[in-house]
């Protein structure tokens, strides 16, 4: 069997090349379901698509426009609302090291759930569920940052440095029969510098679908052959990266941070009476575009500039795990061949704009309220035109009427049909099958009841009609799994040295120096489901109350420790379980002649003991 080659740089400009020709037509359809989701009307969003910077609506013609009731942004907001509400519970199980390594699970879930909050994980994982929604991708990347700072070495401790080398160099120069060198010889041996670690931790970034691309094969991240991402720089941050090749930094161009620059959303910009920017002007406006490469096949990673002769760098990935560092959350795809999933705005697309035309039919009714008349020229007069117009009540006004004919032949109001009914009802359907493709209730969007109903109602309302929800949160919940893995995996190859992470313990909290070492087995990083999702306070409540009143007081006359369900509870009545550690005052000391313990001595108050007791006596 042939080695595979890894990708050398023309052949990856070349793929690259391809597939930003291959993405124009979906990042033009994801900019029009981002204006959808935006503006809420199908007109608006084609014209904003078309890539027009300025003034969205003309000032002459935006009166033209329909009106429009955007149910897009609510429905899509709620369910984003609803699945990334909460840090989720990430939880380590070992798949591989025997009984041993089911001491280092804790280890490992603490350290995960440690550098979560760290790396801002919910916050992005909120973000990249955004375009899940809109666009139908969310992308995040994981990788290890490491940077270190130069700091000047004490005094003192470069004369503890020269006097360990003049003691050794008395040694070495006995030894050897020499004369000893010179202190001058020997200060410029020692170190005046040293590095000093700033950063050394993984991060968890947000990255745009529209820098995003994969080969044309790739069905899945697990099976594409290679990736890449499109990165905005500006010219100086590259050219003072030391780590890239000096050769690749010296050929850099420039090019002008205008609209059309990646970061705005690839779509093809053009100004709209605005000024021009030329690139020899301020270097503000002085960006480049580097293409980080990853060839999955061989483990290869090329960064480079477009059309650049030389690769910035190019060498093996920089970690040993096979995975890409990136996680692709897929809202829905048409088939199993498809790599790239669509969203929900597109399915709900002619629903908003059937919406829109029926609220516009409804406005334009409402526009022609009032009373119509039909003036007969014998009476007709600016000031029977001015009375009949009139809203001051009681109005007297005078009407000439010189051919005697009965002043109710010559005005007579025109009775104005009402709007047919259909047009209400089929506004009530278009909502009803918004709100039924995209898996909400009526309860779950304010609607009529919701106010009324209690919490057992609504969870069971909820559990009915949120299968599509539940769906959702599961795709994003394995997302948030495959971070967790690669932060572990991360961890398990660079945490070298000790670093004191904070761990739940039964007792509370704890303070834990870790290493890689402690992290040897191989762990299966997954999401608790349900973790993440919003959850009716009446029935968190409920199951805190539930903990302290039935299970903790059960678990006692089970001879089990309640301390845990304890916190658990406390914690879901919204108040700190490390309170019950805090402001638990130390036992009193028994005064001799007193009563032994456990024979009508009162236990400690605060004491694990005197809880169990007491839940013991209300379990009675």
């Amino acid at each position: 069997m042939n080695k595979v080659e890894p990708f050398t740089l023309d052949k990856a400009q070349a793929a690259v090349s391809r597939q930003l020709e291959n993405a124009l037509s979906r990042h033009q359809r994801w900019r029009f379901f981002e204006n959808l989701y935006r503006y809420g009307d199908v007109q608006v969003a084609s014209n904003a698509t078309k890539g027009e910077v300025g003034t969205l609506f003309d000032p002459d013609t935006w009166q033209a426009l329909p009106d429009i009731a955007n149910m897009v942004l609510p429905h899509i907001s709620v369910i984003e609302g609803s699945i990334v509400a909460r840090d989720p519970k990430l939880i380590a199980t070992p798949v591989a090291g025997g009984p041993e390594a089911e001491k280092v699970a804790a280890t490992a879930q603490g350290v995960v759930s440690y550098f979560w909050p760290r790396v801002n994980g919910t916050p992005r994982a909120a973000a990249a569920t955004h375009d899940m929604l809109v666009l139908g991708n969310g992308v995040l990347k994981v990788g290890w940052a490491q940077d270190t700072e130069d700091e000047d070495i004490p005094d003192e401790d470069q004369q503890v440095q020269l006097a360990g080398l003049l003691e050794s160099e008395a040694v070495m120069a006995d030894f050897e029969a020499r004369e000893p060198r010179d202190v001058d010889e020997l200060k410029d041996m020692v170190a005046t510098s040293r590095a000093r670690v700033m950063l050394d931790e993984p991060f968890v970034e947000y990255v745009s679908p529209y820098d995003f691309f994969v080969d044309d094969t790739a069905t899945d991240l697990d099976d594409a052959r290679w990736v890449a991402q499109r990165i905005t720089l500006p010219v100086d941050e590259v050219e003072g990266n030391s780590n890239w090749s000096k050769t690749a930094r010296d050929e850099l161009t420039a090019t002008v941070n205008d609209y059309r620059a990646p970061g705005n959303r690839g779509a093809e910009w053009t100004r709209k009476d605005g000024p021009s920017i030329e690139s020899e002007g301020d270097g503000a406006w002085e960006t480049v575009t580097l293409w980080e490469f990853y060839d999955l096949r061989t483990r290869h990673l090329l960064v480079f500039a477009d059309s650049a002769e030389h690769a910035l760098f190019d060498d093996d990935m920089p970690w040993s795990n096979r995975h890409s560092g990136f996680v692709h959350m897929r809202n829905s795809r048409a088939s199993g061949t498809d790599f790239w999933g669509f969203s929900d705005v597109e399915a709900i697309a002619s629903l908003q704009q059937a919406l829109n035309e029926m609220l516009t039919e409804q406005m334009d009714n409402a526009r022609r309220a009032g009373n119509k008349y039909a003036v007969d020229d014998d009476v007709w007069s600016d000031d029977l035109k001015a009375a009949l117009e009139s809203d001051m009540p009681e109005e007297v006004f005078r009407v000439v009427n010189d051919s005697q004919r009965p002043l109710s032949d010559l005005i007579l109001p025109l009775e104005r049909q009402p709007l047919p009914a259909d047009v209400y009802q089929a506004r009530t359907d278009a909502d009803y099958f918004m709100r039924a493709v995209l898996g909400l209730s009526d309860f779950q969007t304010g609607g009529n009841g919701a106010d009324r109903m209690s919490a057992t109602a609504a969870s069971m309302v909820g559990d009915v009609t949120s299968i599509r929800a539940a769906a959702k949160a599961a795709q994003v919940e394995a997302g948030v799994a495959r971070v967790g893995q690669l932060v572990l995996l991360l961890s398990q190859e660079f945490l070298s040295e000790p670093r004191a992470v904070r761990m739940s313990g039964l007792s509370g909290p704890q303070w834990v120096d870790v290493t890689s070492e402690d992290l040897w087995a191989e762990m299966l990083v997954t999401v608790e489901a349900g973790s993440m999702r919003r959850e009716n306070e009446e029935s968190q409540e409920s199951k805190g109350r539930t903990l302290l009143v039935e299970i903790a007081p059960t678990l006692v006359e089970l001879g089990m420790d309640p301390i845990p369900a304890v916190r658990q509870g406390v914690l879901l009545l919204g108040f700190d379980p490390d309170l019950l550690t805090q402001l638990a005052p130390p036992d009193p000391e028994i005064e001799p002649g007193g009563p032994p313990a456990g024979e009508g001595a009162p236990a400690a108050a605060g004491s694990d003991a005197a809880l169990m007791a007491q839940l013991a006596g209300g379990a009675a």
